[in-house]
């Protein structure tokens, strides 16, 4: 909730900008969940999943919350830069959505993670699973010619690899900020 009125006031901002500096070249892009490296792998409070990947990683069987049918729009961060610029280099001065415009099914999602660590599920289906579907409307974005170029899959494979390549970094930076908590 108080992310969603971030996310307005920052276009609020950013239209003041242009009314007080008579700037019409205002480009305001709203992407879905963003994925991807460099993401947060911290497992008191990343998003869904950067979440699993690290619980897949550290563990034999795969929590999942609830039991995986809530379908949910994924955008890998790659396409998410690849839309900004595109907005900007083709003076898009509506607001635009990026995501899949389809969305998946966090079963899915947690499937494929699970599959890559050789992991087993166990759905907890007495916690909570959230709205049933929240998707974004792409038919904006996509008439102005903007197309997604890295699927669920592929964006999982790399985000996976960045992370084991990268966890022992990420370790050293979770374990030297646990104290701030």
């Amino acid at each position: 909730w108080y992310g969603g009125w971030a996310k307005r006031v920052g276009e609020l901002q950013a239209g003041a900008y242009g009314v007080q500096y008579k700037n019409k070249n205002i480009s305001i892009v709203r992407p879905a969940n963003v994925y991807g490296r460099y993401d947060n792998f911290d497992p008191t409070n990343a998003m869904v999943i950067p979440s699993l990947i690290r619980k897949a990683h550290e563990n034999k069987v795969l929590e999942v919350w609830g039991d995986g049918t809530p379908i949910r729009d994924f955008i890998h961060a790659k396409d998410v830069a690849r839309g900004m610029i595109f907005a900007v280099e083709n003076k898009i001065t509506e607001p635009i959505n990026l995501g899949s415009g389809d969305g998946v099914q966090i079963k899915t999602i947690a499937e494929t993670i699970a599959k890559k660590f050789g992991n087993d599920i166990k759905w907890i289906t007495d916690a909570p699973s959230g709205d049933a579907r929240r998707v974004f409307d792409m038919t904006r974005a996509k008439s102005y010619g903007f197309e997604l170029t890295t699927s669920i899959e592929e964006g999982i494979q790399d985000t996976i690899d960045w992370f084991l390549e990268n966890k022992d970094i990420i370790d050293l930076r979770f374990n030297a900020f646990k104290g701030d908590r």
